[in-house]
């Protein structure tokens, strides 16, 4: 799983291969075909920063407003939606379906809504987390109870793959209730 950002009707996928001073990814596009780029971003400020690929360096100006992220670059303005990153965390959508999500790169929880043993509601904000200096929100691919968090709290940094949380959906906590109970 990568994240995916769609512009101009085509979804592209945007893959880390290299980290350094610059980044190598690859941006792979859904109509097929790929390119490498060297990208990095210095923030001047809370929205403000230089964008440097393949060694030209630009201005720009970007804003997250909930999946849709502008940006303003060379007098021009884009906005770009960002795909699910969720809907297939961990790779196989029987994880997604049982309540399992796994951190699709490295970073940093930013916030966390929710503990174990809450209740959550399919699309409930699970927690924020921060990857390639873009924020992203960790919402319940399901109803049902937060079984684990899987970080330590706020500021604790996580690798590619590790598991974030884990929901027993609802429909399973009323099967083991009855179950119990009989």
């Amino acid at each position: 799983m990568q994240p995916k950002y769609r512009f101009s009707e085509t979804q592209f996928t945007v893959s880390p291969l290299k980290h350094s001073a610059t980044r190598l990814i690859e941006i792979a596009s859904d109509q097929g075909g790929s390119h490498q780029v060297n990208a990095g971003i210095r923030w001047l400020d809370h929205c403000h920063g230089e964008l440097t690929v393949n060694g030209v360096v630009r201005h720009i100006y970007a804003v997250q407003d909930d999946q849709t992220l502008h940006v303003h670059m060379d007098g021009k303005v884009w906005q770009v939606d960002i795909v699910d990153e969720f809907s297939d965390a961990g790779g196989a959508s029987d994880q997604a379906e049982s309540g399992l999500v796994k951190a699709p790169m490295p970073g940093v929880v930013l916030d966390i809504s929710v503990k174990e043993g809450d209740q959550v509601e399919e699309g409930q904000l699970l927690m924020l987390i921060e990857s390639m200096k873009l924020q992203m929100e960790v919402k319940a691919s399901l109803s049902g109870t937060v079984l684990l968090l899987g970080v330590d709290g706020v500021g604790a940094s996580f690798d590619k793959g590790a598991q974030l949380v884990n929901i027993r959906p609802h429909d399973e906590s009323l099967e083991s209730g009855r179950k119990g109970g009989e």
